[in-house]
């Protein structure tokens, strides 16, 4: 028994430092992406007749330019994409029939289908476009049981994030939650798990690919970029990217939020069966204008298994949403000047 006792022992010693060794490989590299190509580009500005406050998405659909932004009366505004003119702004904010009580809209879209979840009221709405402009009662509607940060439609179900626990959630088309994701990349020994959990669920941002079989997430403060498979009901992690590691606050009372000398990372994105699509920054949050907004001058191209494509570099910069237009590979930009003037704009990927 003695003897078997001796030989167990450098096993478990030697399996302990693989562990040790496996565990401290974990930890995310950073490296800025070396891009195939890198293309200056001057868009084309529209003629944008109604200024919004801050845009938080931006969505093509035929020959219209679909608008999230904050604003006290509606949800969605409606426009030209051919010359910025305003159409139509829908989805009033109120307390009555088919109308939303709160702000903090989540907006997506699947085909010719918009989705609008109202972190609030924990209802995602469905409306179909065009109808969407004479009749603006939704086709289908789900409520969810716990509040959700974001809700974003995966074939008959939805992926989801909460504020302060779960990463992430697949649930079914009645509400119901079916699984959960609750893995985070390693930042460095100095940054606990319970700080990476609140600076992930604050400054995630997500993307599904269109055909429903991965969805990408990158981070808007550093930049991080993780790329997971979705298989049957499980989420699994496929590749994972790290562009500029993330600082985080020092302070009492700061867990999980970015310290001012991080970098501004890739916060809007989008994605074709291709590619993703980032705007990204590289600026520091102290540098920020004076209403906080983040800009970028470049937009990053990563193909689906993570590998750096193509870079636009966007002459003026001051980028802080963009659109693609998948159709006629377009791609539509909502600026601010440092006069605070809003601009509207585009140029096309594949004329260069």
């Amino acid at each position: 028994m003695i003897n078997k006792f001796k030989q167990l022992v450098p096993l478990c010693i030697l399996i302990s430092l693989l562990n040790s060794c496996r565990s401290e490989s974990t930890f995310l590299e950073f490296k800025h992406p070396n891009f195939i190509e890198r293309i200056k580009v001057k868009p084309t500005k529209l003629n944008f007749d109604k200024p919004l406050g801050a845009f938080r998405s931006m969505i093509i659909i035929d020959s219209m330019l679909i608008v999230s932004a904050y604003d006290k009366q509606y949800v969605i505004h409606v426009f030209n994409k051919k010359d910025g003119s305003s159409i139509k702004q829908l989805l009033q904010i109120g307390n009555g029939p088919g109308e939303f009580i709160q702000m903090g809209f989540h907006v997506t879209s699947i085909d010719k289908s918009i989705y609008v979840y109202s972190p609030g009221m924990r209802l995602i709405r469905k409306y179909n476009f065009p109808k969407i402009l004479n009749e603006m009662m939704s086709e289908e509607e789900v409520k969810f049981d716990v509040s959700l940060m974001f809700a974003e439609p995966i074939g008959d179900r939805f992926l989801a994030s909460t504020f302060s626990k779960e990463r992430f959630l697949l649930l079914n088309n009645k509400g119901k939650i079916v699984s959960k994701y609750n893995d985070f990349p390693r930042l460095s020994k100095n940054v606990d798990t319970n700080a990476v959990r609140k600076f992930f669920l604050n400054y995630q941002r997500v993307s599904i690919k269109p055909d429903k079989s991965k969805f990408v997430v990158t981070t808007s403060a550093g930049a991080i970029m993780q790329i997971f498979n979705i298989l049957g009901d499980s989420i699994i992690l496929y590749k994972q990217k790290g562009i500029d590691s993330p600082i985080l606050s020092t302070e009492k009372g700061s867990v999980g939020i970015a310290d001012d000398e991080c970098k501004v990372g890739m916060w809007s994105i989008q994605t074709t069966d291709e590619y993703i699509y980032t705007l990204y920054s590289g600026s520091k949050i102290k540098d920020l204008n004076n209403n906080n907004s983040f800009m970028a001058d470049y937009i990053y191209i990563f193909d689906w298994q993570g590998m750096p494509v193509k870079c636009f570099e966007i002459e003026g910069g001051r980028i802080e949403r963009f659109g693609l237009d998948r159709e006629n590979g377009r791609i539509f930009l909502y600026s601010t000047s440092k006069e605070g003037e809003q601009a509207l704009s585009y140029f096309d990927t594949e004329s260069r």
